[in-house]
């Protein structure tokens, strides 16, 4: 999704939202840049030990940003609306976004594989 489609999605939630100061993809904070950990200092290598700051900018990290890939239901309206809104702004270089109608009374589920989301409607199944 795009930085613009971002910025206007959590802006409809009353939230505003401030790019990563490492410019990390798809990594938005409610705090401004100049509140954020310092660049790297919350991207430990896995199982290097800990310091107290390394500690307090990992805590600050998952507190203050806000991702719509892992937090955000794709049935949202205001989601919906920003894509409805802005067509192919709402991309970014690995995105195409649209909005699919499904029928009422239908379960559906998203299914993802390599990044790639498709909707399929559910079905029972037993082992």
């Amino acid at each position: 999704m795009s930085e613009a489609a971002t910025i206007a999605y959590w802006g409809r939630k009353g939230v505003v939202v401030y790019p990563d100061n490492a410019g990390a993809r798809g990594i938005y904070w409610d705090i401004p840049q100049d509140q954020q950990p310092p660049i790297g200092a919350y991207r430990i290598t896995k199982g290097a030990p800990e310091d107290a700051a390394c500690i307090a900018a990992n805590a600050a990290y998952n507190l203050h940003t806000l991702r719509i890939e892992r937090s955000v239901q794709r049935h949202d309206p205001d989601l919906v609306a920003v894509v409805e809104q802005m067509g192919a702004r709402a991309n970014d270089r690995f995105s195409d976004l649209k909005v699919v109608e499904i029928p009422d009374n239908v379960d559906y589920e998203i299914q993802e594989y390599d990044g790639q989301e498709t909707i399929a409607e559910c079905h029972r199944t037993w082992s």
